[in-house]
């Protein structure tokens, strides 16, 4: 019954947990076989651990400097690492990196998304079983966490499997992970929750308050993850058609707009403006591979840019707030004494630098230097160090300082880092200075997209390595379509490199992290130098060899011997599809005739098993005409059967035939994909990226490109839309159920107004009640489909009529029975009119669907037809330099002083 439904019955479970010591003497663990290191603290009880992880935040841009809580809480109490840097410029390699204390090509998790990244493949890579909080938690430590865990952690996986190891969790998921103002958590085991119109980090501080409670109360000492999704960029999912955010083609269903401020902070720092450096929208291009090729921005680009640096301050000032709310707490539980606060970011953030738009992924200081204070016991306050330490490095530390033992079979590419002043000393002469970096795939732009910048770059893949010390200040990178940077980070610092391997060298003088960087190749002359780059060293490297005409030559004949299959093939198909419809025709016909043999062969079995029959026909003289149509019929339906059959044979060997022939046509599609597949490797490793000597490659290049992010895009709009529709018709089919539950109702009404008593009564609310949990399942399902579609617009509101069921029972009588029987028709009204409202709804969600679908076809031909003028437009080049008709320029100017440097 509803009334019985109301009720939840709640059933505590023991959660059984291994007791370990919480006091002691601090232990001294040897975590990578050599010393050990005093742990800093000095009091005889295990220290806890609060651990604030932002997102996205900067530290060459001065966030830290809008932040006077973290400086009074953090740096003056604190020691700032100033020469820390995450590994991986990208949000979950880096947060997987700083719980497993293992560097991205060790952890396998590459990418925010499936297959290469995100939740699941931190599961599949079996890491789920086997990070900090699990190892922290074997060890006696009761751990907690709350805000964003990993990307890709969603409110469809987040139970599958659970993450392991807290003690309690309150998650962010996706997709509203990034959803300043409407928000999901997901609280230990139970189902998400939205927090739609309340600010995400106020929702994250009451969780973070809630689990400094618990943890103060759990007799053990704690760790407690906190990581707020400020500064971040806001994200709307699916199309819209927000100014703030992208509105070209291309790109993913995600879009970054301007993070969102707290109400109360969103008129601060109005004159605040991104740093001018020398990197800052520089008048020659810096950089290498896509961002070389990056115009100078606007001054509507630059305003714009400012005021996404504003909204990024503005956005950190709850964070801030945080920060001494935590402290404040930990002071009044007194135990902020023994509590040490690791304050960092997963990575850093451009805006503006190198001519970028707002955004991370890259190699260069403002991406991977982050923030990170600690402070704790033993730790000096108010001190800098530029001692070099990376993300990889937090877990083997939080280990050490716990005291907790390093699992068996585990192997760290970081190591502790010092915390005391003495070590802190010692490792500015001991420590690593080094740091490798390291990007896969492809890298995307945040905020508003100006015409004239891409915002999409497939081919984001580098390797690089940063050496910081006294001495050197060097950055050197490797991307993976063969082009090189190496730069001096020491101001005015002019360095002569007496070897270098010959490869695509770029680096010169230019404004790269507000210092000169130059480059000698061998001590050779200029003009030695720059043919050798232009042409010689680079043409070897990169471009077509006469070795790879045999190949080049095998892969176009194949390519040109099966380009008839394709169509062919689709065109088989639609042959074999008409022939299995007359197939059927002739089956149903064949099975017709067999009906209507049976049907005559049964008035025959009457008239030859009735005397009666046989004996009127005598008498009216019909026997021999009722005999001679019973032989016609016969030899009709034999010829007829004959034919049917006969056609029916014909068509099944003909589609025989035909399969026969598709799946050779098929062969031979599968044989021109490998080929294309083959010729694209080999021109790939050619041609992609910049061209400067083929400029007509770059051109078509560049159009395949923006043909294939329209393509993407529309297809992510398609799937958006699809997946509004899907969810309106899943509204439609709730509201259909609400409207049986009332009419239902209704006729308990009825009975109840005519003397059905209590037995009425309460089916009558047991109706209303499934009809109100049908209207709210379909209210759900409808703001489901505005975050996918902003076409989908917000239905009238609907009330079910409940009324009083305990004074409606003890007063109970045809009054107020009727009365109430008109509520509920009242109510049956509004369900109908929201109806109407929702199928107009569901026809609108269709038609885009329908119009998504033929911008898909249409830019998909647009992409196949940029695709083949790209390769046409390879092959010229490829046979024009193979095949000598234009050949290498001769050779390079006599004493030619080097250029500027162009990027």
């Amino acid at each position: 019954m509803a009334w019985m439904r109301r009720f939840a019955l709640i059933w505590l479970l023991p959660l059984l947990r291994q007791a370990l010591a919480n006091n002691g003497n601090q232990a001294q663990v040897p975590l990578d076989g050599g010393e050990t290191q005093d742990a800093p603290t000095t009091s005889l009880k295990r220290p806890n651990i609060v651990f604030i992880l932002t997102d996205d935040q900067d530290l060459h841009l001065h966030s830290l400097e809008y932040m006077p809580l973290v400086k009074k809480h953090l740096l003056d109490r604190g020691t700032f690492y100033k020469r820390h840097f995450c590994t991986v410029a990208l949000c979950c390699p880096s947060r997987v990196s700083l719980w497993t204390g293992k560097a991205a090509h060790n952890t396998n998790v590459t990418d925010v998304k499936p297959p290469y990244g995100g939740y699941p493949k931190f599961v599949s890579q079996g890491l789920n079983e086997n990070y900090l909080p699990i190892w922290l938690e074997n060890s006696g430590y009761n751990t907690y966490y709350t805000g964003k865990l990993f990307n890709a952690h969603t409110v469809e996986n987040y139970h599958s499997p659970f993450p392991a190891g807290w003690t309690g969790s309150d998650f962010l998921l996706d997709p509203f992970t990034y959803s300043y103002l409407n928000s999901s958590y997901q609280r230990n085991r139970d189902p998400p929750v939205s927090h739609e119109g309340e600010y995400s980090v106020d929702v994250l501080a009451k969780k973070t308050y809630g689990f400094l409670d618990d943890a103060v109360n759990g007799g053990r000492p704690f760790f407690l993850g906190v990581a707020p999704v400020a500064p971040h960029g806001n994200v709307v999912t699916g199309p819209s058609a927000l100014d703030d955010i992208w509105t070209a083609s291309g790109g993913p269903k995600v879009h970054f707009s301007a993070p969102i401020a707290a109400e109360r902070h969103k008129d601060l720092f109005q004159d605040a403006k991104v740093p001018r450096t020398k990197n800052f929208n520089p008048d020659e291009p810096s950089g290498a591979n896509w961002i070389r090729t990056l115009s100078i921005q606007t001054k509507e680009n630059v305003d714009y840019n400012d005021h996404f640096y504003r909204q990024r301050l503005r956005a950190l000032q709850s964070v801030d707030e945080l920060i001494d709310g935590i402290v404040s707490r930990l002071e009044t539980y007194g135990i902020l004494e023994n509590t040490f606060i690791i304050y960092t970011s997963d990575n850093g953030y451009h805006i503006g630098q190198h001519r970028l738009p707002p955004g991370k992924e890259c190699g260069y200081e403002e991406d991977v230097n982050v923030p990170l204070i600690i402070r704790g016991p033993g730790v000096p306050q108010n001190l800098v160090t530029e001692v070099v330490t990376t993300h990889t490095d937090l877990a083997p530390t939080i280990l050490d300082i716990t005291s907790a033992a390093r699992p068996d079979g585990i192997t760290f590419d970081g190591e502790k880092m010092p915390l005391t002043k003495d070590s802190i000393e010692q490792a500015a002469h001991s420590r690593h200075e080094h740091v490798n970096i390291e990007y896969w795939g492809f890298a995307l732009a945040e905020g508003r997209h100006f015409p004239g910048n891409e915002f999409y770059w497939t081919n984001n893949t580098y390797k690089a390595l940063r050496v910081a010390s006294d001495t050197w200040n060097l950055f050197y990178s490797v991307w993976c379509n063969g082009e090189h940077e190496l730069y001096d980070l020491k101001e005015q610092k002019r360095i002569k490199f007496d070897h270098c391997e010959n490869g695509y060298i770029l680096s010169a003088e230019g404004p790269q992290f507000e210092a000169e960087g130059f480059l000698y190749r061998d001590g050779a002359k200029w003009s030695e130098w720059h043919y050798a780059l232009s042409y010689g060293d680079f043409l070897e490297d990169r471009y077509p060899q006469p070795s790879h005409t045999p190949r080049n030559q095998e892969l176009l004949a194949i390519l040109q011997k099966t380009d008839y299959a394709k169509p062919a093939l689709e065109h088989q198909k639609q042959y074999i599809a008409d022939l299995t419809k007359d197939l059927g025709e002739a089956q149903k016909r064949v099975g017709a005739l067999e009906r209507q043999r049976k049907k005559e062969l049964k008035d025959h079995e009457k008239y030859r098993d009735s005397v009666m029959k046989r004996f009127a026909y005598k008498v009216a003289r019909k026997t021999e005409k009722f005999e001679a149509k019973a032989s016609k019929e016969e030899e009709e339906y034999l010829q007829e059967s004959y034919r049917a059959k006969e056609q029916k044979e014909r068509i099944e060997t003909m589609r025989e035939e035909a399969l026969a022939v598709q799946s050779d046509l098929e062969k031979e599609v599968a044989r021109h994909d490998q080929a294309q597949e083959d010729l694209d490797r080999l021109y790939n490793s050619i041609f992609e990226g910049p061209t400067p000597w083929f400029p007509e490659e770059d051109a078509t290049e560049r159009d395949a490109q923006s043909a294939e992010q329209a393509c993407n895009h529309a297809r992510k709009r398609l799937e958006c839309e699809q997946q509004a529709a899907n969810l309106l018709n899943q509204a439609t089919a709730r509201l259909n159920s609400a409207l049986s539950h009332i009419e239902d109702a209704l006729n308990h009404s009825r009975m109840d107004m005519f003397g059905g008593g209590s037995f009425s009564d309460f089916m009558e609310r047991d109706a209303l009640y499934n009809a109100e949990s049908q209207v709210e399942q379909m209210k759900m399902l409808v703001m489901q489909a505005q975050r996918y579609s902003d076409g989908v617009q917000t239905l009238p509101p609907v009330h079910i009529s409940q009324g009083n069921l305990i004074s409606d029972v003890l007063f109970d009588n045809i009054f107020s029975d009727m009365e109430f029987h008109d509520k509920i028709k009242a109510s049956r009204e509004e369900v109908r009119w929201c109806g109407g409202v929702l199928r107009r709804q569901v026809q609108a969600a269709h038609a885009r669907v329908q119009e998504c679908q033929a911008e898909m076809d249409r830019l998909s031909e647009v992409l196949s037809g940029a695709r083949a003028a790209l390769q046409k437009a390879r092959e010229r080049i490829f046979d024009r330099i193979t095949g000598g008709s234009e050949g290498v320029p001769p050779g390079p100017p006599a004493n030619e002083a080097p250029p500027p440097y162009q990027g």
